[in-house]
């Protein structure tokens, strides 16, 4: 029997505090990581439709927190009027409940001003 992948590493959630930051920023300013509404992800993120996520250890969909689309690598072509990306991120849940965090912070400094 073939032992089944993991989409996460053993620092699951042990995301380091400066690449917490620079994703909270890159989703606050609409720069290259761009949220993605889980209910958008199998036609917004065209590689994760193509998976066979059968493949993936058991409980390992519950941990993601979201899906990051990449900027960079946007389709000339949209679904339903949303931009399409060739390139994403998976966050686990973990890591997520941080960048939401800073975003907020983020978010009250931006009205402060």
């Amino acid at each position: 029997m073939v032992a089944k992948k993991s989409l996460w590493s053993e620092r699951s959630g042990l995301m380091a505090d400066d690449e917490v930051k620079a994703l909270a920023l890159s989703i606050f300013k609409g720069g290259q990581w761009q949220y993605v509404k889980p209910e958008n992800v199998t036609f917004q993120c065209l590689s994760f439709a193509l998976v066979d996520w059968s493949g993936y250890a058991d409980g390992d969909l519950e941990q993601v927190g979201a899906v990051l689309g990449d900027a960079d690598t946007l389709s000339p072509l949209s679904a339903n009027g949303l931009p399409v990306y060739f390139g994403a991120r998976i966050i686990h849940k973990d890591d997520w409940e941080l960048i939401v965090a800073w975003l907020n912070s983020i978010k009250h400094a931006a009205e402060a001003l």
